[in-house]
């Protein structure tokens, strides 16, 4: 498969690599068909060129870390070379404010361990399914006792169905009685 031709969009793309067996990209619940260099960016999407704008915020990061290499190190090394892009940045701002400018130069990249893609959909989305498991749990023990109830009624009136076949006149399974 490695070196072989593939057309994608109509151009004609060498396969240098696959990614290995279970590997889904850095979005989940979305896998891509093909992974494609950012040089193709205008190949692959001729209707938008997002690498005309620098305003335009459409590339994530996604790697993997140096062998021994700690998140705190490549998290430095990685700072290290945003700063001066940085600067070119804010060189391009027009009419930004003393207070703009310094959380502008206060910017860093942060980054996250990507075991589960990137974004915050697994945090997003763990209290309303905790709450969801909590309701199912609430109607199921609901539902329990429900069933539970049903088959002491059906017991009980079981009981007094044979009390009365053996004895007829037998008194009712429970009597009250007025007392005056």
């Amino acid at each position: 498969m490695l070196n072989q031709a593939m057309i994608v969009n109509g151009h004609a793309l060498t396969i240098v690599g696959v990614a290995p067996k279970g590997f889904s990209g850095e979005t989940p619940g979305s896998p891509p068909d093909v992974f494609v260099p950012i040089s193709m960016k205008k190949e692959m999407t001729p209707d938008w060129d997002g690498l005309k704008d620098r305003k335009d915020a459409w590339v994530t990061l996604f790697a993997r870390l140096k062998p021994g290499s700690s998140l705190e190190q490549a998290q430095t090394a990685i700072n290290i070379t945003y700063q001066p892009q940085l600067q070119q940045d804010i060189a391009l701002l027009t009419k930004a404010s003393p207070d703009t400018l310094k959380k502008y130069q206060a910017k860093k990249i942060v980054l996250k361990p990507g075991d589960y893609g990137r974004g915050q959909l697994r945090d997003q989305g763990r209290k309303p399914l905790q709450l969801l498991f909590a309701m199912t749990l609430l109607v199921l023990l609901i539902a329990c006792a429900n069933v539970a109830n049903l088959q002491l009624d059906a017991g009980t009136g079981a009981r007094a169905r044979k009390r009365r076949s053996v004895w007829p006149s037998a008194p009712p399974a429970f009597s009250w009685s007025a007392s005056s």
